[in-house]
């Protein structure tokens, strides 16, 4: 399992929850959402999993993807973060702070 934070440059994100589906995907890859009270995608068989709470976005991919495709994932999200709500934000690799 791997987290990242995706953290708003100016304090939090502004994004409304209707706004989630705008954002909470990758742009490149193929998805598909999963049903349940909390929101969650699929991408090649790998549930993940969103939150947003202070201080950001959290991403949880709960299995196995390679490094390249988490990667650009978490920037695609970001992306679109930056699209929808006009903020800056960047990206803190969990994994590497948790032991």
């Amino acid at each position: 399992m791997r987290e990242f934070l995706i953290k708003c440059l100016d304090d939090d994100w502004s994004l409304p929850y209707e706004r989630w589906l705008e954002v909470f995907h990758p742009n490149s890859l193929t998805f598909k959402r999963l049903p349940g009270n909390q929101y969650r995608i699929e991408v090649m068989k790998v549930p993940i999993y969103f939150a947003h709470e202070p201080p950001g976005i959290y991403l949880c991919v709960e299995g196995k993807l390679p490094d390249i495709i988490m990667s650009q994932i978490v920037n695609e999200v970001l992306s679109n973060l930056q699209q929808v709500t006009g903020q800056e934000g960047e990206i803190i690799d969990q994994s590497s702070i948790i032991p």
